[in-house]
């Protein structure tokens, strides 16, 4: 995770010549699971001292520290919920490293089909690999991209999905390896169908085996060339496309290996493409598909600044009361060996009482299935209620919505219903389901179906951050009112090479 404070400048340049007001944090997201010390307790104070500073003309010293913090993470034993990572935090003047070596490890065949070696220096031979699409691969990596709070937990060994698709592993490390920024994979790439999807992950293997998250990137193949003008795979076309990893800062130990996976899904962060294509990733010399690593000195070198003291106490937060409770959280994966399917379930909620007695609770279940027989057929089914009890009244808002697909199409449907005080106020299946008490109104009807062009292999809603090539957004057209009887229903043409395609929440808020 990043946290940027910056203004805009016309120069793109690195961040000291960009703007000398910038400062930009670098780390995971929950500073408290930090082994490092001193600690942070929180990026918000630092975005109020960047305005104190520079809105407010407070003289608080923002000035004289390092424009780049950044907390170096070092290997750990992968555990979706962890309770600190080990590392230790740097600074340095300039975002990138003003140090950087961009350092590149080549594909190389290995002694088994699909279990290559990371090598720095060729001559490489020429060899394929081919793979064919797996909806269904991708559990093992973080849920939301890795927020790292129950239940959208981190990554756990990589293993099991390693083992489904092409993989290089460098030699064991004599030195340590520090990186800092966008490591970058370049593949050449050849499939048998225009919609396609690359994953690529970067992991540190240990002594042992065991496989940890690094980094990843996701590239949606139409979009190889332009995210506004997306065009469809040219079946055996051979095609070089560079997919950029996720920003990352950590350190290889000596006796580590580096390795690079590569991937057609990442089930559930991603909603699979359609078709069950085959891949063939060409490396050797005349086609060097390979990882870009931005290689930067050891902490402590001549280019490192020193770390400014961060704020270790709480923040200062008013009481707004208590007494409310979480649900038991869900993060359950179930397999279906004869459908060829794999099923994820989240379910996260809780209540929070007010200081003046006024009581909310919010709750949201997803199921996800994907299957690796029919990669067209997936579904995601969503559960989302709110409660919300003052005065005296108590209400009630529950929306159920389903989205399925096939290679034509996505189909959302979602179904919204309103009780006050335990009696229907609003619902879109029963005609004049309006039982408002005197001086309330009745919500109007929604609109109802509308037809959207479908943008590239899509998301689910759930768990994760855009990756390249996949953001929400598509022309409204025309569509007609829903009738008392129906639910708000959605069709989303799918045709062969689109832009990116839009998750259920936008999909859903746009209609």
């Amino acid at each position: 995770m990043r946290f940027v404070c910056r203004r805009r400048v016309p120069d793109a340049g690195p961040l000291h010549r960009a703007d000398p007001h910038a400062r930009r944090q670098l780390g995971p997201r929950l500073a408290e699971r930090l082994a490092a010390r001193p600690e942070p307790s929180t990026s918000c104070t630092k975005v109020v001292r960047f305005f104190d500073r520079w809105l407010k003309g407070e003289a608080n010293g923002l000035d004289a520290e390092p424009p780049v913090v950044w907390f170096e993470r070092d290997a750990a034993d992968p555990e979706p919920f962890p309770e600190a990572w080990p590392g230790r935090w740097r600074a340095a003047d300039a975002y990138p490293h003003p140090a950087t070596l961009i350092r590149p490890f080549l594909f190389e065949g290995g002694t088994a089909p699909l279990a290559g070696r990371l090598v720095e220096r060729g001559p490489v031979a020429p060899g394929v690999d081919e793979y064919r699409h797996r909806p269904t691969v991708g559990t093992r990596g973080s849920l939301s991209w890795g927020a790292g709070g129950i239940p959208n937990g981190l990554a756990r060994d990589l293993r099991p999905d390693e083992a489904l698709g092409p993989t290089f592993t460098s030699a064991g490390l004599i030195e340590p390896l520090s990186i800092l920024g966008e490591p970058v994979v370049v593949l050449h790439l050849a499939v048998d169908l225009p919609v396609a999807t690359a994953v690529v992950r970067l992991a540190d293997v240990a002594p042992d085996g065991t496989s940890s998250w690094v980094s990843a990137g996701i590239l949606n193949l139409t979009h190889r060339r332009s995210d506004t003008d997306p065009e469809p795979l040219v079946a055996g076309e051979l095609i070089e496309v560079r997919v950029p990893l996720r920003h990352a800062g950590y350190r290889f130990e000596p006796g580590h290996r580096i390795r690079v996976s590569v991937a057609s899904s990442a089930w559930p962060v991603i909603w699979p493409s359609p078709y069950p294509a085959t891949f063939a990733l060409h490396r050797g010399d005349a086609t060097p598909s390979r990882i870009e690593l931005p290689v930067i000195p050891a902490a402590g070198g001549p280019t490192d600044r020193p770390v400014p003291a961060f704020k270790t106490t709480p923040p200062d937060l008013r009481d707004v009361g208590g007494g409310g409770a979480s649900d038991a959280p869900q993060w359950r994966i179930e397999e279906d060996v004869i459908a060829g399917a794999v099923t994820v379930t989240i379910h996260d909620g809780g209540g929070d009482v007010l200081e003046d007695g006024r009581r909310l609770y919010a709750a949201e279940t997803l199921r996800l299935t994907a299957s690796d027989r029919d990669p067209a057929a997936a579904t995601l089914d969503a559960d989302v209620v709110y409660r919300w009890a003052e005065t005296g009244h108590a209400i009630e808002i529950r929306a159920r919505s389903r989205q399925t697909s096939d290679v034509a199409a996505f189909d959302i449907t979602v179904d919204l219903a309103v009780d006050l005080d335990g009696v229907r106020f609003f619902d879109p299946l029963v005609a004049g389901a309006d039982p408002a008490p005197a001086g309330l109104t009745a919500l109007s009807s929604p609109s109802g179906s509308c037809r959207r062009p479908r943008r590239g292999p899509p998301r689910s809603r759930s768990p994760g951050s855009p990756a390249r090539g996949t953001r929400p957004g598509a022309r409204r057209s025309r569509g007609r009112k829903a009738r008392p009887g129906s639910p708000i229903s959605t069709r989303v043409p799918r045709p062969a090479a689109t832009r990116s395609h839009a998750s259920i929440r936008a999909a859903i808020v746009s209609s």
